[in-house]
């Protein structure tokens, strides 16, 4: 496969402009192109490397109808960089369109790229295009090249390096943003090069001291100011610059700074010696703001244990390097990060922005090609990510062109910690990151979160852990079971389901819905599952039964093959007189190797002093390879040697009907809901 000598602005040039010359015969009215779709038939858009990845193209008016006229062309490319397959046009007026399929033989993303042009006599042209993207087993994907053998050595000494410069640090306070809920203050800190780094920090007045603290390094561009939000949520915030200049809070002002600063350097910052590992832009804000949170970490308004960072694009690719570097970072939020894979040109494939290994400043120069190349692996973020071993939660957008999800994946896999999660947005482009919301969100959380109530080294997981405040979080949970419809008569309804303030709320109803003849009829209930397994930790819900004899139940549970487990931690019927407050839990093998087809049953009831639908209460499940034991309000109520749950298991929360148990419903009694607060997750380190 040649390499092409195309930057991927060259590229999206030549598919927006020369690709699409064909002048069609005019029409007597407009044509507006309102949507082109791209569908490929796997909802994930993930596949294996060789299989084909079927997928579809419409092009839609305002009325949702076929566009009869124009040019289409469909280009599918690795990631962006070179044409997998001839480029395809179709003539909308005459052509029937097919379905289209594409694979590759390695890991890694495409991308697809459907234009569509329409000339029109005395009126303007139509002119749009349309991306969407695929991967075969990104999480197999490799970086361009491998971590220098001194990479470590080079920043350990860079550390050494900025450290024997004094420190240097300056405040000043911002009367402007500043008020009764908090101080802003102006920032900035001695670097090398005679420099310093400049940033804005904020401090709460409102809660209580030491606070838990966000990190943030801005975005590219002509970067960012005092973040009052999350300031005024109770975080400290340290957002930082990557300009040797204090950034202005005004707009045109920090435009003009911005305009002015690139003009001194007669190039972009990002570009500026680029090809000298040692004077490189990056490496004195890199030095310097590592350094600044040090200084952080020993303020008394600070929790030192709670300091977290998150970043997007530019702000991503410096958070990889600050994780790996700082040792006060304790988890992490990485956003279509930019500065990953520099080298993935190599493959054939993008690198992720600022694309310098193929910058037109350089492409005609094989050395400095060569030397840039050397000198950006100690900038990229796929090498910082090795060292990461704290919480991390990256972002990516399939359809993202600036920090392509190939140059993501390549760092994200490096990351060695056991505690790392990607959100996949199949329909994100690098401007939309719907993602980035609930993936901050759990951020936030996860610092806020108190500490485990059962003594040990706990350390509190996101992945499994949800406040419900931002929605329901379909990167996590299903809104009902995908392999079961209910206890019959109830059928699970999605329409149930809901997150509404800040509670996940299950409602049973009286009403039909399902097929009367597999015995659904006259309820429906509530169903809500985890997308993924976890085993053993210490898990708290916060909840309160629904007013109803249908139950509301907090459970685990998987079928496999040749293993199907289960543990209830709780089974509750809020209205019946006879167990209103009777807590059951259960344990079950329904099959295993070591017991067959024999199920194991082994349940107990406690009785509590209360009511279950009466208020919200506390409920703990502790989980481990030697017993599983049940928590009422931190009382434990039962105690179990763990004889066979050691199979990962899914998290699930439902209301069903149970007419041999709790009895039917009364329908008087319905509408009723089960209302979930949170559900926390600790976990071992091991």
């Amino acid at each position: 496969m040649s390499f092409s000598s195309f930057s991927r602005r060259t590229f999206i040039q030549a598919a927006c402009a020369f690709t699409l010359l064909a002048i069609f015969a005019s029409a007597s009215f407009a044509v507006e192109v309102k949507t082109i779709k791209i569908k490929f038939d796997r909802e994930s858009c993930v596949y294996s490397v060789g299989e084909d990845a079927n997928f579809t193209v419409a092009v839609l008016d305002e009325a949702d109808a076929p566009v009869k006229t124009g040019l289409m062309t469909v280009k599918v490319t690795n990631d962006g960089l070179l044409n997998l397959v001839s480029e395809q046009a179709f003539d909308l007026a005459k052509d029937e369109i097919p379905s289209f399929k594409s694979t590759l033989e390695e890991p890694g993303f495409i991308k697809v790229f459907v234009s569509v042009e329409i000339q029109q006599e005395g009126k303007d042209p139509v002119d749009k295009t349309e991306v969407a993207g695929a991967g075969f087993d990104p999480e197999k994907i490799e970086p361009g090249l491998p971590k220098p053998e001194d990479f470590d050595e080079f920043w350990a000494a860079g550390k050494k390096e900025v450290r024997e410069i004094p420190i240097d640090a300056q405040m000043r306070k911002l009367d402007e943003f500043s008020n009764d809920k908090r101080d802003f203050y102006a920032v900035s800190f001695a670097t090398i090069n005679n420099q310093r780094v400049y940033g804005f920090l904020g401090i709460p007045k409102t809660g209580e001291a030491p606070y838990p603290t966000l990190v943030n390094i801005a975005y590219a561009g002509a970067g960012v100011g005092p973040d009052i939000w999350r300031t005024d949520s109770g975080f400290v915030t340290f957002t930082m610059n990557v300009f040797p200049y204090e950034v202005p809070t005004d707009d045109k002002a920090k435009g003009k700074a911005y305009d002015d600063y690139n003009k001194s350097l007669d190039c972009n910052y990002f570009e500026y010696n680029m090809s000298d590992r040692d004077q490189y832009f990056y490496r004195a804000p890199i030095l310097g703001i590592d350094r600044a949170v040090d200084w952080l970490a020993e303020q008394d308004f600070v929790d030192p244990q709670r300091i977290g960072y998150h970043g997007t694009s530019q702000g991503g690719g410096m958070g990889l390097a600050l994780t790996s570097m700082n040792k006060h970072i304790s988890r992490a939020m990485i956003s279509v990060p930019a500065m990953c894979d520099h080298a993935g040109i190599l493959k054939g494939r993008n690198s992720g922005w600022p694309e310098l290994v193929d910058s037109w400043r350089i492409r005609n120069n094989p050395e400095q090609v060569e030397k840039t190349r050397e000198a950006l692996r100690y900038y990229d973020g796929a090498n910082f990510a090795r060292n990461i071993e704290v919480p991390i939660t990256f972002t990516v957008g399939f359809r993202d062109i600036t920090c392509c999800p190939s140059s993501v994946f390549a760092a994200y896999n490096v990351v060695p910690s056991k505690f790392k999660q990607i959100r996949c947005g199949t329909q994100v482009w690098h401007t939309n990151d719907t993602n980035y919301n609930p993936a901050f969100n759990e951020l936030a959380d996860a610092l806020k979160a108190p500490k485990c109530p059962i003594e040990g080294e706990w350390m509190f997981d996101s992945k499994f852990s949800d406040e419900f405040n931002s929605g329901f979080d379909d990167f996590k949970w299903y809104p009902n079971n995908p392999t079961w419809l209910g206890r019959q008569p109830g059928f699970f309804a999605k329409e149930n389901v809901e997150v509404r303030n800040g509670m996940l709320c299950l409602t049973a109803r009286n009403e039909s819905k399902g097929d009367p003849e597999k015995g659904y009829k006259d309820f429906t209930t509530a169903a809500v599952k985890s997308k993924e397994r976890v085993r053993y930790g210490y898990f708290e819900v916060r909840s309160k039964s629904m007013k109803s004899i249908a139950s509301s139940s907090f459970w685990f549970y998987a079928d496999d093959p040749d293993l199907w487990t289960e543990i209830d931690v709780f089974e509750t019927s809020g209205a019946s007189a006879e167990h209103n407050n009777k807590y059951h839990m259960n344990l079950h093998v329904m099959r295993s190797p070591e017991t067959g087809q024999k199920h194991i049953s082994e349940g107990k009831t406690w009785e509590a002093p209360f009511r279950f639908a009466d208020d919200f209460h506390r409920y703990g499940l502790l989980w481990t390879p030697e017993k599983i034991c049940w928590y009422v309000d931190d009382q434990l109520v039962r105690e179990s040697e763990n004889r066979y749950w050691n199979q990962p298991l899914t998290v699930n929360f439902d209301s069903e009907t149970m007419p041999e148990w709790f009895g039917l419903p009364d329908p008087k009694e319905l509408p009723a809901t089960f209302e979930i607060d949170y559900i926390r997750h600790w976990t071992t380190a091991d």
